[in-house]
């Protein structure tokens, strides 16, 4: 883990938590990405499990977010890699809820983030319909 994922990891180890929370620092997760792994990260949640999405988006790079985020990190995603790891984890996990957190639109360079923001609320919608659709055995 790295500096900003530390103070969590202690988290993730309580027994309460153990098994139920998956933390992935940006360098890691942009590496599985290049490398096509993602799935290998995604291979310790037990299948079937219901899961709940979490999108920090303080996670996207100042060029990315445009100021509408209280702390977006230097090196952090675009927002096509937050787009395919949300695609991919929507395609391969019974997400059953979602949310997006640190969105502060008051504090935003206007224009820089309202296509991308929408996109991401629809990757979301769309993937939570179609796990629904999965779960009552319905076709997609």
């Amino acid at each position: 883990l790295d500096t900003r994922m530390a103070r969590f990891g202690s988290l993730a180890g309580e027994p309460a938590l153990a098994g139920r929370l998956n933390l992935h620092a940006i360098g890691p997760t942009r590496r599985m990405l290049q490398r096509g792994t993602l799935g290998e990260a995604l291979t310790r949640i037990p299948a079937g499990a219901p899961g709940y999405l979490t999108i920090d988006l303080d996670v996207l790079s100042p060029e990315a977010i445009g100021g509408a985020v209280s702390t977006p990190v230097a090196n952090g995603l675009t927002w096509d890699e937050l787009f395919e790891i949300v695609e991919y984890a929507m395609a391969r996990l019974d997400v059953v809820a979602c949310d997006l957190v640190e969105f502060h639109p008051d504090a935003a360079i206007p224009g820089q983030w309202t296509s991308q923001l929408s996109t991401l609320i629809l990757l979301l919608i769309e993937g939570l319909a179609a796990g629904a659709h999965r779960r009552d055995g319905l076709a997609t």
